[in-house]
């Protein structure tokens, strides 16, 4: 509870524990956060509440609105997803460029046929035509 010395002389408070205590002075007209029993104890006076005199003019009639967290996006597949990340040389941050891209192994596959420029190194392509023709299986050899 806050109250303000208006005792007319400074006053010395203990704090903590007897081995471990601080004193602190507290002015006339200073104030303090303590019990409420120790400030009445000591002669000081109840500090009341200060109500802003702007609360009444400016009144929020739009409570907040809560924060919308983004939706984690599903893998589409999770073995297609599993299988380019047991391609040696490739790493997470790689596996989901490809995904972003080639949404399904047969876009993948299509691509590599096709021989688009794709942004992996040739040993990778190989790699990965290999492991995504094992798993998937079909034409693309």
């Amino acid at each position: 509870m806050l109250f303000v010395n208006n005792t007319g002389e400074k006053v010395k408070i203990r704090f903590g524990e007897h081995k471990s205590h601080y004193w602190k002075s507290i002015k006339i007209g200073e104030e303090i956060d303590l019990l409420e029993e120790v400030g009445i104890k000591l002669g000081f006076t109840k500090v009341e509440k200060k109500q802003d005199p702007l609360d009444d003019i400016f009144v929020d009639k739009h409570p907040e609105k809560p924060i919308k967290k983004p939706k984690k996006k599903p893998v589409l597949n999770k073995d297609y997803e599993e299988d380019l990340r047991n391609v040696i040389g490739i790493g997470p941050k790689t596996v989901k460029d490809i995904m972003r891209v080639y949404k399904t192994p047969n876009q993948l596959f299509n691509a590599i046929d096709k021989g688009e420029g794709l942004p992996f190194r040739d040993d990778i392509v190989i790699k990965l035509k290999k492991k995504l023709k094992k798993r998937y299986g079909g034409k693309h050899g």
